[in-house]
């Protein structure tokens, strides 16, 4: 937490570093949390680490549109969670992934979409972040040879009914309704 509050103030009140030097030192501080956090098997340095993680880019905003770099960021502490979830089933920490991811996905939504120009990158990102929590609660199981819970299986289907959602409306704003069927067909066959 110190060196998060430092990076920050080092960033925005004293302005001593540029945005991306202040945006690399505060992925390394999110990647040795982690790290110590499955080394000491530590859940709450993990949530630690989780919650400065998904902070940085609302600490660090610059008030511009810049969704892939945002969801490319997004996409990559989620990786990190599926190599956190290979190693430690942790569903307090893959709970708050999804809602930070989700939650930073509809502010950034509301306050920077445009439109059909950024409809190709926001669907892709909204694909891959469907993929990447439909995963995530599995792979400790499939490297551990357990059985999913019920709890583990509510997650998914809140991720499934999450994209459906949100994939119909963006797509029926300006595609013909029966895009809808596609994306049925394809979440389905996923």
């Amino acid at each position: 937490a110190a060196l998060y509050f430092s990076v920050f103030a080092s960033f925005a009140m004293y302005k001593f570093l540029e945005a991306p030097a202040a945006f690399a030192l505060m992925i390394f501080v999110t990647i040795v949390t982690c790290v110590i956090a499955v080394r000491h098997n530590a859940l709450l340095i993990a949530v630690l680490g989780l919650i400065g993680g998904y902070c940085t880019p609302v600490m660090l905003s610059t008030g511009h549109k810049d969704f892939i770099g945002l969801f490319s960021y997004m996409l990559v502490l989620g990786a990190g969670l599926l190599g956190i979830a290979k190693h430690k089933n942790w569903k307090l920490l893959n709970g708050l992934s999804f809602l930070a991811t989700y939650g930073l996905f509809f502010g950034s939504m509301d306050k920077f979409y445009a439109g059909k120009e950024d409809f190709p990158v926001v669907m892709g990102f909204l694909a891959a972040f469907f993929i990447l929590f439909s995963l995530i609660p599995l792979i400790f199981n499939v490297f551990q040879k357990s059985k999913a819970t019920v709890l583990e299986l509510v997650g998914m289907l809140a991720n499934t009914g999450v994209y459906f959602v949100t994939a119909s409306i963006l797509t029926l704003r300006f595609y013909e309704r029966k895009w809808l069927a596609v994306i049925s067909v394809i979440l389905a066959a996923y």
